[in-house]
């Protein structure tokens, strides 16, 4: 509201302000207001007409950024509106010059949406470090995840070297099991021999 307010002011009217050789103090403390939330620190006269003399200077206002606006500075306009509040009255705005009011206004809504801006920045910056936090999480996440399926691959390669082994022993054993027997029956055989040699010798 406050923008299309400025927006409206006509060329006219910020001509006629400039033109003043003795503002009121009311236009002069609103324009102070401006010039010191765009970062301009020379609020004197006649570093309000070069600002005013500025070609655009409606669309600069009207456009600015509240959230360049820097805490000092703010503070500072805040502090004159506490002591000059008739200054910023849209009322006695509107009674110095058709263009303070909206001005007025403009200064009033920048100074509490900066102020909000403010309160809000910590919670932005804890919320960014949070954010921060859980991308982290999730990138040891996947990296875990992809250790896992290493490990996984691993153990399966293990669990089947291993039932290779298994089955290779299982055979050998049969083998070995085999030979024990052919074993035996060879020294069965051999000590049936020996007894039928002892008989026969001693016939």
């Amino acid at each position: 509201k406050a923008r299309t307010a400025v927006g409206n002011i006509k060329t006219e009217s910020l001509s006629e302000i400039r033109s003043l050789r003795a503002p009121p103090e009311i236009i002069r403390d609103i324009l102070e207001g401006v010039l010191k939330l765009m970062g301009t620190q020379d609020t004197s006269w006649n570093s309000m007409k070069t600002f005013l003399a500025k070609r655009g200077v409606k669309e600069d206002i009207r456009s600015f950024d509240a959230s360049r606006i820097q805490t000092e500075n703010r503070q500072a306009v805040e502090r004159l509106m506490s002591t000059k509040r008739d200054s910023f009255d849209q009322k006695f705005a509107k009674r110095a010059s058709v263009a303070a009011a909206p001005l007025a206004a403009w200064v009033d809504a920048n100074v509490k949406y900066s102020r909000v801006l403010d309160k809000i920045r910590p919670l932005e910056r804890e919320q960014n470090k949070l954010k921060q936090n859980l991308d982290n999480a999730e990138t040891q996440l996947v990296e875990l995840n992809a250790n896992l399926s290493d490990v996984d691959a691993t153990v399966a390669k293990l669990k089947e070297q291993l039932s290779q082994f298994t089955k290779e022993a299982a055979e050998i054993e049969i083998g070995l099991n085999d030979v024990n027997r052919t074993l035996a029956s060879a020294e069965n055989l051999v000590y049936k021999l020996e007894d039928e040699y002892q008989r026969w010798q001693e016939q």
